[in-house]
């Protein structure tokens, strides 16, 4: 087994991003630029070449963004402060954490860290299908328990009627009844003038 397809899941030290892949150890073979291949190489996390959804936040809310350019970001959890940087290569896509928040880089970016939960649209374009959400996490439901009671989302009230009655409705009438023969066969439109008319 090479080193570079052994499956491997890591995640930030309170669990709120993960990212599942390929433990990556062939640095060389990424097609970065050198200077970012030393960072990679400096770093004792592994490098984790990724497909799509292969970074999964938990609580988009407690997640910063900070766009470096339009292949590479750096994703931050507001809550142990771990980051993992996310990079699209040729024909690859990698992510590295760096844990407790030092950036990959001092001076690395320049751009102001968005707090993911409020603008999920400040993921670089390219880099959107790399990142998934799962907003149904044990700090969501802690914070949606600890709001008033109006705020919550109520059922649907009884008087409100959802399936309105409607005797005109013959795609309804076709598809869930017996009050309309069903037509079966190829389609002509004598057969259907004949039964609809």
């Amino acid at each position: 087994m090479h080193g570079h397809d052994t499956p491997i899941v890591r995640k930030c030290n309170c669990g709120n991003i993960e990212v599942s892949g390929n433990h990556f150890t062939r640095i060389w073979k990424t097609g970065l630029s050198e200077t970012l291949q030393q960072v990679i190489g400096h770093n004792p996390d592994p490098l984790i070449q990724i497909r799509s959804s292969g970074v999964l936040i938990y609580n988009p809310n407690s997640t910063s963004m900070q766009r470096v350019s339009d292949t590479q970001c750096i994703i931050q959890c507001s809550k142990c402060k771990d980051s993992v940087l996310v990079i699209l290569g040729r024909g690859n896509a990698f992510a590295q954490f760096k844990r407790k928040g030092t950036a990959h880089v001092d001076g690395f970016s320049s751009a102001i860290p968005v707090q993911i939960g409020t603008a999920p649209n400040s993921i670089p374009r390219l880099l959107r299908n790399l990142i998934s959400f799962n907003e149904i996490h044990e700090d969501t439901l802690a914070q949606n328990n600890d709001e008033d009671d109006e705020d919550a989302i109520s059922p649907v009230p009884h008087s409100t009627n959802l399936l309105q009655d409607d005797d005109n409705d013959d795609d309804f009438d076709i598809m869930f009844s017996n009050t309309k023969e069903a037509v079966v066969g190829s389609y002509t439109e004598s057969s259907m003038a004949m039964t609809f008319f």
